[in-house]
Protein backbone atom coordinates (compact mmCIF):
# COMPACT_ATOMS: atom_id res chain seq x y z
CA UNK A 1 0.00 0.00 0.00
CA UNK A 2 2.95 2.62 0.70
CA UNK A 3 6.56 0.70 -0.14
CA UNK A 4 6.76 0.69 -4.11
CA UNK A 5 9.76 -1.09 -5.74
CA UNK A 6 11.04 -0.01 -8.54
CA UNK A 7 14.51 -1.27 -10.55
CA UNK A 8 17.34 1.41 -10.70
CA UNK A 9 16.99 1.89 -14.40
CA UNK A 10 13.57 3.31 -13.90
CA UNK A 11 12.83 6.65 -12.83
CA UNK A 12 9.74 7.04 -10.61
CA UNK A 13 8.73 10.53 -8.91
CA UNK A 14 6.81 9.39 -5.89
CA UNK A 15 4.51 10.60 -2.79
CA UNK A 16 5.59 12.04 -0.02
CA UNK A 17 3.92 9.03 2.28
CA UNK A 18 5.36 6.34 -0.23
CA UNK A 19 8.20 3.75 0.70
CA UNK A 20 10.41 3.29 -2.33
CA UNK A 21 12.67 0.32 -2.29
CA UNK A 22 15.36 0.25 -4.83
CA UNK A 23 15.62 -3.26 -5.88
CA UNK A 24 18.12 -5.20 -8.37
CA UNK A 25 16.84 -8.90 -7.71
CA UNK A 26 20.11 -10.08 -10.05
CA UNK A 27 20.01 -13.72 -10.25
CA UNK A 28 18.27 -14.11 -6.14
CA UNK A 29 13.81 -14.53 -6.09
CA UNK A 30 12.23 -11.82 -5.61
CA UNK A 31 11.26 -8.77 -7.88
CA UNK A 32 8.28 -7.49 -5.77
CA UNK A 33 5.79 -8.89 -8.85
CA UNK A 34 4.53 -11.86 -7.48
CA UNK A 35 1.63 -11.89 -5.33
CA UNK A 36 2.82 -13.36 -2.34
CA UNK A 37 5.29 -11.07 -1.85
CA UNK A 38 3.01 -8.08 -2.36
CA UNK A 39 0.76 -9.14 0.43
CA UNK A 40 3.50 -10.01 2.67
CA UNK A 41 4.91 -6.25 2.53
CA UNK A 42 1.29 -5.39 2.95
CA UNK A 43 1.07 -6.95 6.23
CA UNK A 44 4.69 -6.20 6.98
CA UNK A 45 3.74 -2.83 6.31
CA UNK A 46 0.37 -2.78 8.83
CA UNK A 47 2.14 -5.17 11.62
CA UNK A 48 5.10 -3.15 12.02
CA UNK A 49 5.83 -0.81 15.02
CA UNK A 50 8.88 1.73 14.34
CA UNK A 51 11.97 0.08 16.40
CA UNK A 52 10.72 -3.65 15.89
CA UNK A 53 13.09 -6.31 15.16
CA UNK A 54 12.40 -8.28 12.45
CA UNK A 55 13.17 -11.54 11.27
CA UNK A 56 13.39 -12.63 7.43
CA UNK A 57 13.61 -16.46 6.71
CA UNK A 58 13.85 -17.04 3.07
CA UNK A 59 15.14 -13.23 2.01
CA UNK A 60 15.69 -13.44 -1.65
CA UNK A 61 16.26 -10.29 -2.76
CA UNK A 62 15.90 -8.59 0.22
CA UNK A 63 12.61 -6.60 -0.50
CA UNK A 64 10.53 -7.28 2.76
CA UNK A 65 13.55 -6.97 4.50
CA UNK A 66 14.67 -3.74 2.73
CA UNK A 67 11.02 -2.28 3.57
CA UNK A 68 10.90 -3.21 6.87
CA UNK A 69 13.86 -1.63 7.18
CA UNK A 70 12.76 1.74 5.65
CA UNK A 71 9.32 1.51 7.13
CA UNK A 72 11.11 2.00 11.05
CA UNK A 73 12.54 -1.61 11.78
CA UNK A 74 15.43 -0.71 14.22
CA UNK A 75 17.09 -4.12 13.51
CA UNK A 76 16.04 -6.44 10.79
CA UNK A 77 17.94 -9.96 10.56
CA UNK A 78 17.60 -11.99 7.24
CA UNK A 79 18.56 -15.96 6.21
CA UNK A 80 18.64 -17.39 2.83
CA UNK A 81 19.93 -21.08 1.72
CA UNK A 82 20.82 -19.30 -1.20
CA UNK A 83 24.01 -17.87 -1.36
CA UNK A 84 23.11 -15.82 -4.61
CA UNK A 85 19.92 -14.35 -2.34
CA UNK A 86 22.75 -13.43 0.88
CA UNK A 87 25.04 -11.48 -1.82
CA UNK A 88 21.53 -9.94 -3.52
CA UNK A 89 19.91 -8.92 -0.08
CA UNK A 90 23.09 -7.19 1.04
CA UNK A 91 23.55 -5.48 -2.13
CA UNK A 92 20.13 -4.19 -2.18
CA UNK A 93 20.46 -3.17 1.61
CA UNK A 94 23.01 -1.43 0.79
CA UNK A 95 21.60 0.38 -2.25
CA UNK A 96 18.32 1.44 -0.14
CA UNK A 97 20.80 3.03 2.57
CA UNK A 98 19.91 0.47 5.26
CA UNK A 99 22.36 -1.83 5.28
CA UNK A 100 23.41 -0.56 9.04
CA UNK A 101 20.28 -2.32 10.15
CA UNK A 102 20.23 -5.07 8.17
CA UNK A 103 22.23 -8.48 8.44
CA UNK A 104 22.01 -11.55 6.20
CA UNK A 105 23.62 -14.97 6.67
CA UNK A 106 23.56 -18.01 5.06
CA UNK A 107 21.27 -20.53 7.02
CA UNK A 108 17.50 -20.69 8.15
CA UNK A 109 15.51 -20.19 11.28
CA UNK A 110 16.54 -22.85 14.02
CA UNK A 111 19.13 -24.30 16.63
CA UNK A 112 22.64 -23.84 15.53
CA UNK A 113 21.17 -21.20 12.67
CA UNK A 114 22.85 -17.91 12.31
CA UNK A 115 20.16 -15.74 14.41
CA UNK A 116 18.80 -17.06 17.89
CA UNK A 117 16.35 -15.05 20.35
CA UNK A 118 12.64 -13.67 19.91
CA UNK A 119 11.29 -10.99 17.40
CA UNK A 120 8.65 -8.76 17.33
CA UNK A 121 8.03 -9.61 13.76
CA UNK A 122 8.65 -12.92 12.11
CA UNK A 123 8.36 -12.84 8.04
CA UNK A 124 8.53 -16.26 6.01
CA UNK A 125 7.48 -15.55 2.13
CA UNK A 126 8.91 -19.58 1.10
CA UNK A 127 6.33 -22.54 0.09
CA UNK A 128 4.18 -24.16 2.10
CA UNK A 129 6.07 -27.45 2.89
CA UNK A 130 8.63 -25.75 4.10
CA UNK A 131 6.80 -23.53 6.25
CA UNK A 132 5.29 -26.52 8.17
CA UNK A 133 8.92 -28.11 8.92
CA UNK A 134 9.91 -24.90 10.19
CA UNK A 135 6.65 -23.93 11.82
CA UNK A 136 8.34 -24.86 15.24
CA UNK A 137 11.42 -23.39 14.89
CA UNK A 138 9.27 -19.99 13.41
CA UNK A 139 7.32 -20.18 16.56
CA UNK A 140 10.29 -19.72 18.64
CA UNK A 141 11.37 -17.09 17.17
CA UNK A 142 8.50 -14.47 17.67
CA UNK A 143 8.62 -12.88 20.95
CA UNK A 144 5.05 -13.29 23.00
CA UNK A 145 2.78 -11.22 21.89
CA UNK A 146 4.74 -10.86 18.25
CA UNK A 147 3.55 -11.56 15.28
CA UNK A 148 4.73 -13.72 12.16
CA UNK A 149 3.95 -13.36 8.49
CA UNK A 150 3.61 -16.50 6.28
CA UNK A 151 3.73 -16.25 2.57
CA UNK A 152 4.26 -18.16 -0.42
CA UNK A 153 0.99 -20.16 0.15
CA UNK A 154 -0.47 -21.91 -2.56
CA UNK A 155 -4.11 -21.76 -1.54
CA UNK A 156 -4.67 -26.08 -1.85
CA UNK A 157 -2.12 -26.28 0.51
CA UNK A 158 -3.22 -23.42 3.02
CA UNK A 159 -5.14 -25.69 4.99
CA UNK A 160 -1.85 -27.86 5.91
CA UNK A 161 -0.19 -24.95 6.96
CA UNK A 162 -3.19 -23.54 9.16
CA UNK A 163 -3.46 -26.98 10.92
CA UNK A 164 0.68 -26.94 11.39
CA UNK A 165 0.73 -23.19 13.51
CA UNK A 166 -2.54 -24.09 15.16
CA UNK A 167 -1.26 -26.62 16.72
CA UNK A 168 1.35 -24.50 18.23
CA UNK A 169 -1.00 -22.60 19.78
CA UNK A 170 -0.74 -19.41 17.06
CA UNK A 171 -4.08 -17.20 16.77
CA UNK A 172 -4.83 -16.63 13.17
CA UNK A 173 -5.38 -12.51 13.30
CA UNK A 174 -5.60 -11.97 9.02
CA UNK A 175 -6.06 -13.70 6.06
CA UNK A 176 -5.55 -12.40 2.73
CA UNK A 177 -5.35 -13.93 -0.66
CA UNK A 178 -4.30 -12.79 -4.14
CA UNK A 179 -4.69 -15.11 -7.49
CA UNK A 180 -4.14 -18.10 -6.18
CA UNK A 181 -1.80 -17.33 -3.14
CA UNK A 182 -2.69 -16.94 0.71
CA UNK A 183 -0.87 -14.72 3.17
CA UNK A 184 -1.48 -16.23 7.03
CA UNK A 185 -0.66 -13.66 10.11
CA UNK A 186 -0.60 -15.00 13.21
CA UNK A 187 0.13 -13.84 16.59
CA UNK A 188 1.87 -15.48 19.58
CA UNK A 189 -0.02 -15.34 22.86
CA UNK A 190 1.48 -13.38 25.68
CA UNK A 191 3.20 -10.28 25.99
CA UNK A 192 6.82 -9.81 26.57
CA UNK A 193 8.20 -7.88 30.20
CA UNK A 194 7.92 -3.93 29.11
CA UNK A 195 4.64 -4.72 26.97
Amino acid sequence: NRVLVRAPWHEYAFADDEVVVELDPGMAFGTGLHPSTQLSMIAVEDFLQPGDRVLDVGIGSGILSTGAALLGASAVDGVDVEPVAVRSSRENAERNGVGSIIRVELGSVGPDEPFQGEYDLVVANIIARILVELSPALVKAVRPGGTLVLGGIIDIKEDLVQAAFTDLDMSLIRRDTREDWVVLVYSKPGKNASG
